[in-house]
């Protein structure tokens, strides 16, 4: 005769660990994935009144298939449900197999001992409710250890074949670099030398249209201003006196632009070429100032 257990409400799934919760949902062919909340509530949908209770004990890691023993499991009618006749005629099969023969009510009445069907049922109970009541060890992660004493430096290792090797190659690649960088400087001296050379060049240009340009603008502009016929297309005229004028106002201007070059040709002169004489004068001017000290 089954014994009717006490059923499992919400908060008695709740304290349950993750892995009896799965084993019960999956005993009692309920989704077993998913949060802990959500099994329990596939579990008080299908069971209103709560899960109940049953005698055969759940045991984690234990695979029914690997079982050397098959002890005699008591369900309620009500609960349990429906399978197969063959897994019934084969259910039958093992537990005839495995239940051990009777024994007389004398010898047991005599003895006073219990029957081994009350004694399996005994030791089921308290086995499942050990499993259930049992309390899930998490791991505890170990207390840190003291640090070992720190070491002494070590005193360092001579340099090796290795280290040799790698020195050889940063010198040899150091003094190809530097003979590449010299290549580069030497052409960089000759451009700069050149470019000076320009620049000079390029003054004396300068100041020759400068020259020129203050020419212009000193006669010519002025001349303009006060001679209309200069501007106004009278050396165009077949007047003889006219293009006599503007003959002369072309040959002043001509000449006033030479004189000019001339000029800034002879202040270059000057500045390229050392003035030996203001350097001899100088000499002659220490030399009687000597004489006078002695």
């Amino acid at each position: 005769m089954s014994r009717v257990l006490p059923v499992r409400d919400r908060t008695t799934l709740a304290k349950l660990g993750r892995p009896e919760l799965q084993q019960l949902a999956k005993r009692e062919r309920v989704k077993a994935t998913g949060k802990n909340s959500e099994i329990i509530d596939r579990l008080l949908t299908k069971y209103p009144d709560g899960v109940p209770r049953h005698q055969t004990p759940v045991v984690l890691g234990d695979n029914p298939r690997k079982r050397k023993s098959v002890s005699v499991k008591e369900e309620p009618d009500a609960v349990r449900p429906s399978v197969s006749t063959r897994r019934q005629t084969k259910k039958r099969k093992v537990d005839a197999s495995t239940i051990p023969p009777p024994v007389a009510n004398d010898a047991v009445a005599a003895s006073g001992a219990p029957s081994a069907r009350s004694v399996r049922f005994t030791s089921d109970w308290v086995e499942a409710t050990r499993t259930a009541t049992a309390p899930v060890h998490e791991p505890v992660a170990p207390a840190s250890a003291p640090e070992p004493p720190a070491r002494a430096p070590s005193p360092p290792l001579p340099p090796g074949d290795k280290d040799v090797r790698f020195v050889r190659r940063e010198l040899t690649r150091l003094i190809d670099d530097g003979v590449d960088l010299r290549a580069e400087v030497d052409d960089l001296a000759a451009l700069l030398e050149s470019t000076r050379e320009n620049v000079k060049d390029s003054e004396a240009d300068l100041k020759e249209l400068s020259c020129m340009r203050r020419s212009l603008e000193d006669m010519v502009t002025r001349r303009l201003k006060s001679q209309r016929q200069l501007w106004d297309g009278t050396y165009m005229m077949k007047d003889k006196r006219a293009k006599a004028e503007w003959d002369t106002f072309i040959g002043d201007l001509y000449e006033d632009m030479r004189l000019c070059k001339e000029e800034v040709e002879e202040e270059l002169i000057q500045e390229r070429v050392p003035n030996f004489d203001d350097d001899k004068e100088g000499k002659e001017d220490g030399d009687a100032e000597e004489d006078e000290q002695e």
